[in-house]
């Protein structure tokens, strides 16, 4: 009875120092897995973080060696940019002078297709779309083939205006030769 309780004792022995011996040979195993992986993720965030600094250095570079022809493209198109807002928008070194400026475009075609100016109003400035807008109110008395060719001059003037409303009204039943004729006219301005 001895003796088989010796051996017992012996072969438990020994597959529980089998079983330890296992066990630490997985924790090993997964700890090195763990560290493997752990340094495979750093090495690919710092592949990627160098790939997008060699792009970031690239386009910087290709952006120095064509500066001279950027620098140009920018004098051009700010000169156009210049000469545009000098032909087509209503300009004046102040709100005040545009205005003023708005005023005696809108006279001068007036003026020109026989239009009688019975009021002009300036209505508040706007911004919208990156652009600011002048807005005036007239109030005038025409022919309707005198206020058809004011439309036509002010489609093909070379400022930018707009009618943004109008109204035409018969003046009374027995004149039907004139006509009221009342819009708010919107200019492009560069103040």
């Amino acid at each position: 009875m001895d003796v088989t309780r010796i051996k017992d004792i012996f072969s438990r022995l020994t597959t529980r120092d089998m079983l330890i011996r296992i066990a630490v040979i997985l924790a090993l195993v997964v700890g090195v897995n763990t560290v493997w992986e752990w340094y495979g993720r750093t090495l690919s965030n710092l592949e990627e973080e160098i790939l997008i600094k060699t792009l970031r250095y690239e386009k910087e570079a290709r952006i120095i060696k064509n500066s001279r022809q950027f620098e140009q493209t920018n004098r051009e198109l700010t000169a156009l940019k210049d000469q545009i807002e000098s032909k087509r928008f209503v300009t004046g070194a102040t709100t005040s002078l545009a205005e003023a400026s708005f005023q005696a475009l809108i006279r001068d075609l007036t003026g020109k297709h026989h239009l009688n100016l019975r009021a002009m109003r300036m209505l508040n400035k706007f911004t919208g779309n990156g652009f600011d807008y002048l807005q005036m109110e007239i109030n005038t008395r025409a022919e309707i083939g005198d206020i058809r060719d004011f439309l036509l001059a002010l489609e093909h003037d070379e400022h930018f205006v707009f009618v943004d409303t109008m109204e035409i009204k018969i003046i009374s039943s027995r004149e039907k030769r004139h006509y009221y004729f009342n819009a708010r006219l919107i200019a492009m301005t560069a103040v």
